[in-house]
């Protein structure tokens, strides 16, 4: 996969990459998933999950948005 994306002038997002813009975005959680091979996908909506949860369980309640990308 890393060649095919370095041939379209690409390259794969790195830990630390994500970790900074969901510090930017102040994300609840950053998970790696690969769409690929489906590798974390199922972390990616515990982790939907849990944000959810925990906003209803505190207030007051910010409206926040779930971006997955």
């Amino acid at each position: 996969m890393i060649e095919r994306l370095a041939e379209r002038g690409q390259q794969p997002v790195t830990f630390l990459e994500a970790h900074q813009l969901g510090n930017e975005v102040g994300a609840f959680r950053v998970v790696e998933c690969s769409a690929l091979t489906g590798q974390g996908v199922d972390a990616v909506f515990d982790a939907a999950l849990d944000a959810r949860f925990q906003a209803t369980n505190n207030k007051p309640q910010h409206k926040k948005k779930c971006i997955i990308s």
